[in-house]
């Protein structure tokens, strides 16, 4: 029986079928490649769609702080508080002409000057009467700053988070009874900065705002339209739609992870998956089984508290336990596994009573104040609901609006919920709820009532029975499998062959299994598989079909027949829930023409991920390819690389020993804080965060790595912390929240100074690494040397203590690993490629996803450890025993995919036995599928020709809604919407950085010319960029000022360049300076959309080309024979230009020194060319390894100057284009090659001269 290996990845897919029984094992084997869905830049990843619609929402959020200002300025006009007429103020609106009238412009500058100072006008105005115009001055400057009202479900993610809380609570005491104006105006008297501090819109905006108005004595109705245009805030669009639809209710939304019966749901599903071993032996071998049910009401108080939306599963271990402390328990789950506690049914509880599911309080029962709780966005709202709806007392109250509703959604509706939740709370396993659910909405409520046990009895059995049939079928398609590929025998004229039966037989079920089983059901078997194969048979050859196979049985189907059977009458339109529909709901496969089932779209609402869903897509096309070759059918089975671990009994020994030690540690650090509060005189009930801070405070030997200040006790766990997290590699590059990339830092430093910085970008970095080395240096050596002294020496060592010191070793290992981590995040130049593992954790869900997807074609489809292919591998002969992978060539995919497709369950299942068995997991044996797998697999792989898609969609146009220009609402026609073509640019038209252009003054040995500037910030400036600096001035001040000590270069980089003068008795220092740019040939992008120069060069924004859309090549034969080559560079903001205007990219004929030059190729990133040494060549008469070895991908196309780069890396090769010098032949191959010269490259053209098929085929055009 054929069996598909595949070994999926975030950007290839590796796959090799093989036929262990067949004279030639190997079939096919092959390696598809294709982009990630994401963008990857600096080895940062984030969604393609992130970046364009992080612009769209700066866009948005720039006009509608404008509309603010707009509103504000029109309100103030009306009122006569700005010197400015409402003509000029719809200039600004209609044509974005900003108002430039003299009188405006005083009214609206500021300076130093008190009465131009709008936070001096903001302290008088809330302190004494003000002027109609110094009144409207302080209000708009408000409109300007006031922030974005959070509401209090996103407010509750800023609490957890702590930063911003504590900083907003930090402002308002340090503020008392004055207004923010009055208070910041103190600040800049002083010299304090004012920028870079956290502020309320409530408690400190609409509190001044009000202030002002009270004092300046404004009318109520003024007081609201001033409220309404400084203060209004358009709600977010509701995201409902963005909601799946339940896969069991297709017409029901999904139900919210906030819903209390979910809630319900989620716990009994879980606690009826327990299962435990108890009083174990020494070999660890003890059956697991499920709670009992007075074990489950143990646990179940667990969930519902208040103090704990989610726990460790050692406190259910603890809380069964009980007293039983001593006796050996395993179960099914990890002590440190987080599990979903019960938050809201919680808060509920602890608000209403036991009953609280039953109550009602004026109309309002339980499903209503839970949709109070989600709905409501404002706390203030909820908290007047508490009080005059609910009635609740002030502690009761306060306990109500702290119910945390964590936002996302379940996969199922609320009613597929309801449906299945008593099935739960009897105990069922989810799986068999699921089953049960919907039977009694197909045969009605009283005749399920009426047999309920009988039902449920015969499902049961059909459970029990159902693998064993569907073995059964399986066997006998595996035999007709074998009958229609018999070249001995024609089943059409003659019988087929019996002995094919016997020998699926033994294949099928083994041969220890099946002499166990009785003599009577042997023959049982055998005659019913006969029977079914002669049917089959006979079919085929009516039909004149030359496949035919027996479906596998599915539950749902059997319990529908055993209803009908028990006399039931099934609802005609109702189906039965099926678990294995739940997950991701994709489509069903269907027949096509050619009577053969591919895989359907992947599409589907339960995927979100970018980077899954394109693999999903490309695993289809490279799927379907084989089922329409016939390489595989339906019968296949399919095996798949997990990325796990199979862990050995030491390995899992040392892990226990490090849970147990941590657990004492943080037992011991949740007491010193206890302890060392009171000390302080104040309370404290530590929380994991808590305990995290204490841990990396004595870690850091109670210093701030970045600054070196000492942290005291009341600075990290006082009521206005000055230290906090701070995330090594910054959170929003790495997505790490690991122990090893937090550490706790000065807060100003973490905001102000370090924000998306690495630590090795900062100023004085030598001095923080110093300390972090200081910290964890002497730790790494112990670990090291501990490492060192538990490996073995080569003379025999009693197996206790040879396992002690395995133990002692892995422990040393993890330890090293973390302080080495630690140590490696504080000296990284740049974050590399798959830095934040996203990779593993992307490849672990495409393999989830890709599992349920193929098992809709193909029944027998089962999972590999990742552990065991490497171990398979070595094993086998693919790799040495203490070999490293080699990553360098893509055929290391197939090698992979082919090992796997070996790997059948009998194989994994010894191998999880002999590595929990053994010290190092290391030391096996097993035997080759067959003698010659390891040869055979090298051959198979050597010419392998990898199949490279190219995702080109830079130039494919979308279409847009036609919308009503007044309401925004999309035109209607015959109830559907009306589209247009769009203009759509898929990839960035240039570099975001803009560039002006100056002339430089004459000197005595040079000309004025034009160069590029750009402004920087001084914090990115070294002592070599002085020379780059333009203003002389600012010049001179920076060499002075390093020349004469004034401020050394981490200095000037972390407080700016500090000025030679005052201002206003004030010290100044400049943040950002104009230098000469880099670039010398930027592309003109657009003119200054106000200002007119007379100097025509100053009237653009200037951009750097950000990528080449393609390069054409022309070759021609000049008067005197010679060839003569030219190209064109098109790059994608000339291509977009070109399919706008519906004009030619390139012209097809050029013209150069006389010769007329035709278009030769057209060349692309991502596309295939084959080399040639002449154009007469003909490369398919070659054998296959010589076009092999001249079969490149075009890497990059680039113009560096007056030459060009050609940059081409081989089919084969999977590491990054290098220049390399020396070309050497075309029929040699070469890793990496180049090519300067348009007339120097000959070649083939993937799309224009061949194609490559996913199977890796090369085909002629």
């Amino acid at each position: 029986m054929k069996t598909l290996g595949l070994d999926i990845g975030t950007n290839s897919i590796g796959w090799g079928i093989v036929d262990e029984k067949a004279e030639k094992p190997i079939i096919d084997c092959g390696v598809y490649l294709f982009p990630e869905g994401v963008k990857i830049e600096k080895g940062v990843e984030s969604s393609k769609a992130a970046e364009r619609t992080g612009f769209r929402s700066a866009r948005r959020l720039k006009f509608r702080r404008k509309l603010r200002k707009y509103e504000t300025l029109k309100v103030l006009i009306q009122n006569g508080m700005c010197p400015l007429s409402l003509e000029e103020l719809e200039v600004w609106r209609k044509e974005k002409i900003y108002p430039s009238s003299e009188v405006f412009v005083r009214w609206y500058r500021t300076s130093e000057a008190e009465q131009y100072e709008p936070y001096f006008l903001r302290k008088k105005c809330a302190e004494q009467k003000c002027t109609k115009h110094e009144i409207g001055r302080a209000l708009y400057h408000i409109a300007q700053r006031r922030g974005f009202l959070s509401n209090r479900k996103e407010a509750g993610k800023e609490t957890e988070d702590g930063k911003v809380a504590s900083a907003i609570s930090e402002l308002s005491k340090v503020m008392g009874e004055k207004t923010l104006g009055q208070y910041f105006y103190e600040l800049r008297k002083t010299g304090d900065r004012i920028r870079g501090r956290y502020t309320a819109r409530k408690e400190h905006y609409e509190k001044e705002f009000y202030t002002i108005c009270g004092v300046q004595g404004l009318s109520e109705d003024l007081i609201k339209q001033l409220y309404r245009a400084i203060f209004y805030q358009r709600k977010l669009k509701s995201q409902k739609f963005l909601v799946g639809t339940c896969t069991f209710e297709p017409n029901k939304p999904r139900c919210p992870v906030s819903h209390f019966e979910f809630e319900e749901f989620r716990m009994l599903q879980f606690i009826n998956s327990i299962k435990v071993a108890k009083n174990i032996d020494e070999d660890d071998r003890q059956d697991f089984v499920p709670l009992a049910q007075i074990e489950k009401q143990i646990i179940i108080p667990l969930f519902y508290r208040v103090s704990k939306t989610n726990f460790k599963f050692i406190d259910i271990e603890k809380k069964l336990r009980g007293k039983n402390k001593n006796e050996s328990w395993k179960f099914n789950y990890r002590s440190d596994s987080n599990v979903a506690g019960c938050p809201v049914s919680a808060g509920l509880l602890h608000i209403f009573g036991e009953n609280w599911k039953e109550i009602k309080i004026d109309n309002y029962d339980s499903y209503a104040i839970w949709h109070v709780l989600f709905d409501f966005d404002d706390r203030d709202k909820l908290r007047e609901f508490a009080q005059t709806k609910l009635h609740l007392d002030e502690e009761k109250v306060k306990s109500f609006l702290n119910i945390p509703i964590h936002q996302g959604y379940a996969n199922l509706s609320l009613k597929a919920i309801k449906k299945i939740l008593p099935f739960l709370r009897e105990g069922m396993l989810y799986s068999h709820a699921v089953f049960m659910a919907n039977i009694p909405t197909i045969i009605g409520q009283k005749a399920f009532e009426a047999d309920k046990t009988k039902i449920i009895a015969g499902f049961e059995n059909i459970i029990k029975a159902m693998p064993e049939k569907n073995r059964e079928i399986a066997l006998v398609n595996s035999c007709i499998d074998r009958i229609f590929k018999d070249k001995t025998r024609d089943f059409r004229s003659e019988q087929w062959n019996r002995a094919i039966l016997e020998e699926q037989i033994a294949d099928m079920y083994g041969k220890k299994y099946w002499e166990k089983k009785p003599q009577a059901e042997q023959q049982e078997i055998r005659r019913n598989a006969a029977e079914k194969i002669d049917d089959a048979l006979r079919i085929a050859i009516t039909n004149r079909a030359n496949d035919y196979k027996y479906p596998l049985l599915r539950t749902d189907d059997l319990l529908k027949e055993y209803l009908r059977e028990q006399g039931y009458t099934l609802h005609e339109k109702k189906e039965l829930y099926h678990p294995s529909d739940i997950e991701y709901g994709f489509e069903t496969p269907k027949k096509a023409e050619d009577g053969k089932i591919y895989l359907a779209s992947p599409r589907t609402k339960s995927v979100k991920n970018p980077v899954a869903m394109r693999a999903l897509f490309q695993l289809r096309k490279l799927i379907n390819r084989l089922i329409k070759t016939g390489a595989i059918d339906s019968s296949t089975k399919v095996a798949v690389e997990l990325a796990n671990e199979v862990n050995d009994k030491n390995m899992r020994a040392a892990i226990a020993r490090l849970q147990k030690e941590n657990e004492t540690k943080n037992a011991k650090y949740k007491q010193a804080i206890i302890e060392t509060a009171a000390e302080h005189g104040f309370t404290i009930e530590p929380t994991d965060k808590d305990i995290k801070k204490y841990r990396l405070w004595k870690e850091q030997k109670e210093e701030c790595p970045y600054t070196g200040k000492k942290i005291s006790f009341t600075d990290l766990f006082g009521s206005m912390p000055q230290f906090d997290f701070e995330h090594t590699v910054p959170r929003s590059l790495s997505f790490d929240d690991s122990l090893e990339n937090l550490t706790l830092c000065d807060v100003h430093f973490n905001r102000s100074v370090k924000k998306q910085q690495l630590p090795s970008q900062l100023a004085g970095k030598e001095d923080i690494i110093k300390r972090i080395k200081g910290y964890y240096g002497e730790k790494i050596d112990q670990c090291r040397a501990a490492i060192e002294r538990n490996k073995p020496r080569g003379a025999y060592i009693e197996p206790s203590r040879k396992d002690a010191m395995i133990v002692n070793r892995h422990m040393a290992m993890y330890e090293l690993h973390y302080y080495e981590q630690k140590l490696k995040r504080f000296t990284l130049e740049e974050i590399p490629s798959g830095f934040k593992n996203s990779q593993l954790n992307d490849t672990r869900l495409i393999t989830k996803f890709a599992l349920a997807y193929l098992k809709g074609v193909f029944p027998s489809v089962y999972p590999v450890n990742g552990f065991a292919t490497d171990l398979f591998k070595r094993q086998w002969g693919l790799l040495e025993r203490n070999e490293a992978k080699d990553r360098s060539y893509h055929r290391h995919h197939t090698i992979d995919a082919l090992t796997i497709a070996c790997i059948n369950r009998g194989k994994y299942a010894a191998l999880c036995e002999a590595v929990r068995n053994s010290a190092d997991g290391r030391h096996l044996t097993f035997a080759k599928p067959w003698k010659s797998f390891d040869t055979d697999v090298l051959t198979a792989t050597e010419y392998l020709v990898p199949k490279f898609y190219n995702d080109d969609n830079a130039l494919r146009q979308t279409k847009k809604v036609i919308r009503d220009t007044r309401s925004g609402k999309p035109i209607l026609k015959d109830g559907k919407k009306q589209y247009i073509q769009g203009h759509t640019a898929r990839g960035s038209l240039h570099k975001d950085t803009f560039y002006g252009c100056i002339m430089t003054p004459p000197e005595k040995e040079r000309k004025p010319e034009n160069i590029f500037v750009e402004r920087v910030s001084v914090s990115v400036l070294t002592e070599k960029d002085a020379e780059k600096i333009i203003d002389k001035r600012i010049k001179k001040i920076f060499i002075d000022n390093l020349e004469s000590k004034i401020q050394t270069i981490e200095e000037i980089q972390t407080q700016g360049l500090l000025l030679p003068y005052k201002i206003n008795g004030r010290t100044t220092y400049m943040k950002k300076v104009r230098i000469k740019a880099k670039t010398t040939k930027p592309l003109r992008i657009k003119k200054h959309p106000q200002s007119e120069n007379r100097k025509d060069y100053k009237n653009y924004f200037y951009a750097v080309n950000d990528e080449n859309y393609l390069f054409v090549l022309y070759r021609g034969v000049s008067d005197d024979g010679k060839t003569v080559s030219d190209y064109r560079a098109v790059n994608l903001l000339d291509a977009v230009h070109a399919v706008q205007q519906k004009k030619e990219m390139y012209p097809a004929e050029i013209t150069k020194n006389g010769t007329v030059l035709k278009v030769y190729k057209t060349l692309k990133v991502g596309k295939t060319v084959i080399l040639k040494e002449s154009e007469d060549e003909n490369i398919w008469e070659l054998p296959h390894d010589a076009v092999w070895k001249r079969l490149y991908r075009i890497a990059g196309l680039a113009v560096t100057g007056s030459s060009i780069q050609i940059k081409l890396v081989h089919c084969s090769c999977a590491e990054p284009w290098v220049y390399l010098k020396g070309q050497g032949s075309v029929s040699e191959m070469m890793k990496f090659r180049c090519y300067n010269t348009p007339g120097s490259l000959v070649c083939l053209v993937e799309g224009c001269d061949f194609a490559i098929l996913p199977d890796g085929k090369i085909i002629k055009k």
